[in-house]
């Protein structure tokens, strides 16, 4: 998928998702290097279980990498906070 598309993408998803879509965000704290590599993989279309074995940690805390990174972000869910991310210029 070249950059355009990405762009286009991102522009359609945070301008056409509700409000419903967005949880508090905790802008005091902005996603750490870690979350947001995890994010980066996530962009390609990687499982949390090939995310895991990628970076030699547990499924679980690529998880909990996602979920803190998500609340950082004020996303409900993971492809959210990939695009919220991706529009921060974070990934």
């Amino acid at each position: 998928m070249g950059d355009g598309k990405i762009s286009d993408m991102v522009s359609y998803f945070t301008s056409h998702l509700q409000s419903s879509e967005y949880l508090a965000q905790d802008e005091e704290r902005p996603p750490t290097p870690r979350e947001i590599e995890i994010l980066r993989l996530l962009a390609r279309g990687l499982k949390t279980q090939e995310i895991a074995d990628q970076l030699c940690l547990s499924p679980h805390t690529v998880s909990n990498h996602v979920r803190n990174a998500r609340k950082k972000l004020g996303a409900s869910t993971r492809m959210t906070a990939v695009f919220v991310a991706q529009d921060r210029g974070l990934v």
